[in-house]
């Protein structure tokens, strides 16, 4: 790691002009600050980096780095807002370098999320296992069980943007909070939606807050709309929320959890798919 992160400063440093400020924002992330440069220069420079990278030989392999990038154009707009965004382009661009390391960028996404926030791990797993647990009461087909899981495990990839005072928070959110946590599935989505394979699964992750009437977030989607993993994973989200500990809320006991589910079906969830989990956390689980 020592050394990838040498070369990657090496190769900043090299372009970097008198005014332009690199730093090391941590991990293996750098933030590069170009005063004055539009999109255009922008773009030149970080194809020129591109070519260096691509002639860059580490330790018998080959470097790879992710670029992204906003400007910011007035003095009103919110800095944090310029660099979320470029930080948001710069994971999509990680999992566009190399088909074949897709799989381990994610994973690295979402420890990032786990070091932010602990429950996030025991979270996604649980989700998975709701999930799948649906999908086979629904007879799902191998392919739609496999996005199924993926999307289940990632749903909340989005979050890995978010300050880790507001993942961890324990009191309620303030309303500029609570709009930056809702963006979670239109980030997750636009990280995970690289290519023809992935396309369901963003698909599924974007949706997985929409409600059954319309009211979710983040297109208001209603019904059958919805993509139907998403309405699976809205349900197995709520419950695990609700039957577990979190810093802002107690967990609930089971009943108490299959009320709240019986009493959203038909309004935040889908009716068939409320009644299948309700069966199966009454009898199996």
């Amino acid at each position: 790691m020592d050394i990838i992160i040498y070369a990657t400063g090496k190769i900043m440093k090299k372009f970097c002009r008198p005014n332009d400020i690199a730093a090391r924002w941590g991990g293996d992330e750098f933030v590069l600050l170009l005063p004055n440069t539009d999109e255009v220069v922008t773009a030149k420079i970080v194809e020129r980096m591109n070519q260096a990278v691509a002639l860059a030989p580490v330790d018998h392999g080959v470097l790879s780095i992710a670029f992204g990038w906003d400007t910011k154009k007035n003095l009103s707009e919110d800095m944090m807002v310029v660099f979320k965004n470029a930080e948001n382009q710069m994971y999509k661009h990680k999992l566009l370098l190399k088909p074949q390391v897709r799989d381990d960028t994610i994973r690295a996404i979402m420890a990032s999320l786990y070091a932010k926030s602990g429950f996030e791990k025991t979270h996604g797993y649980n989700i998975s296992q709701y999930a799948r647990r649906i999908g086979e009461e629904l007879h799902l087909s191998s392919r739609e069980m496999e996005t199924l899981n993926w999307a289940s495990l990632l749903h909340d990839i989005g979050k890995v943007t978010l300050n880790p005072d507001v993942l961890n928070k324990k009191g309620d959110l303030t309303a500029d909070e609570w709009v930056t946590v809702k963006r979670h599935p239109e980030i997750g989505y636009h990280i995970t939606n690289t290519s023809p394979d992935m396309a369901e699964i963003a698909l599924a992750i974007l949706g997985h807050h929409e409600w059954w009437d319309g009211s979710g977030y983040p297109k208001g989607l209603s019904g059958k709309k919805i993509p139907l993993q998403s309405r699976i994973i809205g349900i197995a989200e709520a419950y695990d929320t609700m039957v577990t500990d979190r810093p802002y809320q107690l967990a609930m006991d089971k009943s108490q959890a299959v009320c709240a589910i019986v009493n959203g079906s038909g309004t935040q969830f889908d009716p068939e798919i409320a009644a299948i989990f309700i069966n199966w956390v009454m009898n199996d689980h």
